[in-house]
């Protein structure tokens, strides 16, 4: 016979009540813990990055507290022969762990499997921080164009492969039977 620890609710109710402190728990950490850390991040990363963007008169360098955008222009506004508007393309880089990573967090703790999954949700988010963050540089170094990488993996890959963790694991609990 076991022993069934007192409750003030029934076992329905304290599931549910696991799920909403587990949610807010998760968000809390989110908050409070991982975006100061991407923050912390970006403005050690930015004076170190704004001596090589000042030596090129095409790229503008803009920054919120995630997110840095830089903005390249084909050709400065005065050389324009047409004397209309310039092309110019934009790209992002901002560091992993971003509101995705929450997300998916969330969903899996929804599907109880976070403990299982955060070691390979964490392994994708950190392996895209690297690469974006050298597609950055390359970007800073070699050629204004590697800024497409990051932009990439970013904006693109980044969330695709969070939220496709999340589906992968759902389409796992839909054919392997409960225990």
């Amino acid at each position: 016979m076991t022993k069934q620890t007192p409750s003030f609710l029934p076992p329905r109710y304290s599931h549910y009540l696991r799920k909403w402190i587990g949610f807010c728990l998760i968000i809390a950490g989110y908050f409070f813990l991982i975006r100061p850390l991407r923050v912390g991040f970006l403005s050690v990363l930015i004076p170190m990055i704004d001596p090589l963007v000042e030596s090129s008169s095409l790229i503008e360098l803009r920054h919120s507290s995630t997110t840095i955008i830089a903005t390249m222009y084909e050709s400065l506004p005065l050389e324009n022969p047409n004397g209309g508007l310039v092309d110019r393309h934009e790209y992002t880089y901002a560091p992993a762990f971003n509101m995705f990573f929450m997300m998916a967090s969330l969903a899996l703790w929804l599907l109880d499997d976070l403990k299982s999954f955060l070691l390979p949700l964490s392994i994708i988010h950190i392996t895209s921080w690297i690469i974006a963050t050298m597609f950055l540089y390359a970007g800073l170094t070699l050629h204004p164009n590697w800024w497409i990488g990051s932009d990439l993996i970013t904006v693109y890959l980044l969330p695709l492969a969070s939220m496709s963790l999340v589906a992968i694991r759902y389409a796992q609990q839909l054919t392997i039977p409960s225990r």
